[in-house]
């Protein structure tokens, strides 16, 4: 039997994720990064949509994009990320 995981608590990621910066311009790159999931830009030109199983979700320029566990995508200010992520060499 399985050890049961408390209901709540504090966790730290095992795995290493990959980011990359949205600057507005680098619309290929985040295509390429973001794949399997498709993405384009927004009809005000300075958003890209990101479509995933998880539904869709919009990236501004400055905002830094995860790619973690089974491809998931979560968007991050870059503050935020500071405050969250450290870098690894």
């Amino acid at each position: 039997m399985k050890n049961e995981l408390p209901k709540s608590g504090i966790v730290r990621r095992k795995i290493n994720e990959h980011y990359l910066i949205y600057d507005g311009d680098n619309h290929e790159a985040v295509q390429a990064f973001v794949k399997p999931f498709d993405s384009h830009v927004t009809k005000k030109k300075n958003k890209m949509q990101i479509v995933t199983s998880r539904g869709a979700t919009a990236v501004e320029p400055g905002e830094v994009i995860i790619k973690g566990f089974e491809n998931r995508i979560e968007i991050f200010s870059q503050s935020e990320f500071e405050e969250t992520y450290q870098l690894t060499d």
